[in-house]
């Protein structure tokens, strides 16, 4: 299914809903939108997926950890949504086990795991045989000493009484999974545009008439008529929002907390998913996912910083701290081949902690606009039931007679590539690679490596070295 970029065709139509931000929250929110019978744009100022939902930790979360405060209510979300993923996308979302070992302090109590595990599996057992009905899931359980050393052979052994075992859930690829929406969208009705720009909004009194536009191909301008707009621009909500206020000047996105995710050039521990703490006072958790034949190793929360880039001082920590979950471990910064950074919202003004749920805000609450819906989400794994929301929102008194239930429009078939072997680009790689550059409005190589393949650091120079011209792509200065 081709995602055509054509900004000229689009500004000649008026759309129910113009999506502006191409992240994960956007991407959702022009799929339901599409689905439920509204005629949707999505427009992306950069590619598609680039910034925070580029740089996740991969882990489509079930929710266990919101058993620690009893909020069932959320749980039961987590594990319907991380269902809903694993039933549409079963190529790009598999079971994960993971293994968190208990010392008997604090939370990591065997009494207190023991009984949240069977809470997790009481809850979440309905919800997953009703929506995953060709997938096994296995129980969770509490291992012994013995056991938990034999899943995860570098875990502490001073003072372990034995692993806590539960399954989520790993996305194998981010890229494609937001490729395989768009695609998905697309095949719904759905129309979407990368490196095109908000820069502002044609008005009529108290509604938006028009988003304006700037296209970063081709330098021309362009308006999108639109009976709603829904603002999805992560940490540039506000300031896109306030575009329309020519007083309003500060870096909003500045004012969110960071993230990071490092994957090292180490084996992974084991095939499961580690919850590891250091041994000392309120020591945070992080986890040790695999990847590929390395791991990658988050999430470190930050405080608001101008730079979101966190620097070699703070990527030091959080390898001092993974040095003292497994102190076997060893890293050092050679060890580190990627960061993978981006911005959430805070919990409070200035602080490092991420906020828990979904905002969602009228622009009649900010800025005085009846058909303009702000979204700020947190959670990958809940972003379709956010924009589900925002949609019913945007819909309030049924003015834009949002469908209640989506359409079976099915997916359109899953697009894949060919491996590259022996650090060479075969004929058919190559072919595949074109058919990508087609089919998915990929502008520039950096589009095509990063955010269309899933390629290691070896994989992505070959094909630099070796497409840059065959493809015609530009390359980014």
């Amino acid at each position: 299914m081709r995602i055509t970029r054509n900004p000229e065709a689009m500004a000649s139509e008026q759309f129910d809903v113009v999506v502006i931000g191409g992240g994960i929250v956007g991407v959702c929110t022009l799929l339901e939108a599409s689905r439920r019978g509204l005629k949707a744009l999505l427009i992306e100022a950069e590619d598609f997926g680039g910034a925070t939902s580029w740089n996740s930790l991969r882990i489509v979360h079930g929710g266990l950890r919101y058993l620690q405060n009893l909020d069932i209510q959320r749980f039961r979300r987590s594990v319907r949504e991380q269902a809903w993923w694993m039933q549409h996308f079963p190529e790009l979302i598999e079971p994960l086990p993971c293994v968190m070992p208990l010392y008997n302090t604090g939370l990591r109590r065997t009494q207190v795991m023991r009984m949240a595990l069977k809470l997790n599996d009481l809850v979440a057992a309905p919800i997953r045989r009703k929506t995953l009905t060709a997938k096994a899931w296995e129980k969770s359980k509490l291992l012994t000493a013995a056991e938990t050393l034999e899943a995860f052979p570098s875990a502490r052994s001073e003072k372990l009484r034995g692993a806590a075992l539960w399954y989520d859930a790993k996305m194998t690829s981010p890229q494609r999974l937001i490729m395989e929406l768009l695609r998905w969208s697309v095949a719904a009705g759905g129309n979407a545009l990368n490196y095109v720009r908000c820069v502002g909004f044609e008005t009529n009194g108290s509604q938006i008439a028009a988003v304006r536009a700037n296209c970063g191909v081709s330098q021309r301008d362009f308006q999108f008529e639109a009976k709603h707009v829904i603002n999805c621009c992560g940490p540039w909500w506000k300031n896109v929002a306030a575009l329309s206020d020519p007083t309003e000047h500060r870096d909003h996105a500045a004012k969110c907390s960071v993230a990071f995710n490092v994957v090292v050039n180490r084996s992974p521990l084991s095939h499961a998913g580690l919850a590891v703490c250091a041994d000392k006072p309120n020591a945070p958790t992080y986890f040790i996912v695999p990847h590929g034949d390395k791991m990658m190793i988050g999430t470190q929360h930050l405080a608001p910083q101008d730079d979101p880039r966190p620097s070699e001082a703070q990527i030091d920590t959080l390898l001092g701290e993974i040095n003292l979950s497994v102190p076997d471990l060893g890293l050092s910064r050679d060890n580190v081949s990627q960061v993978l950074f981006g911005r959430l919202p805070p919990s409070s003004a200035g602080s490092p902690i991420p906020a828990k749920s979904a905002k969602i805000v009228t622009g009649q609450a900010l800025y005085g606009f009846e058909n303009l819906t702000c979204v700020e989400s947190p959670k990958y794994t809940t972003a379709r039931h956010v924009a589900e929301h925002a949609l019913r929102q945007a819909d309030r008194g049924g003015s834009l007679k949002l469908k209640k239930n989506p359409s079976n429009v099915p997916r359109p078939p899953h697009s894949s590539v060919r491996n590259i072997e022996n650090g060479e680009l075969s004929e058919a790689l190559v072919r595949d690679l074109q058919l990508w550059v087609e089919e998915e409005s990929v502008i520039h190589l950096d589009d095509l490596i990063l955010r269309r393949c899933d390629l290691d650091l070896e994989s992505q120079l070959t094909i630099r070295r070796h497409l840059a011209n065959k493809l015609k792509l530009a390359v980014p200065c």
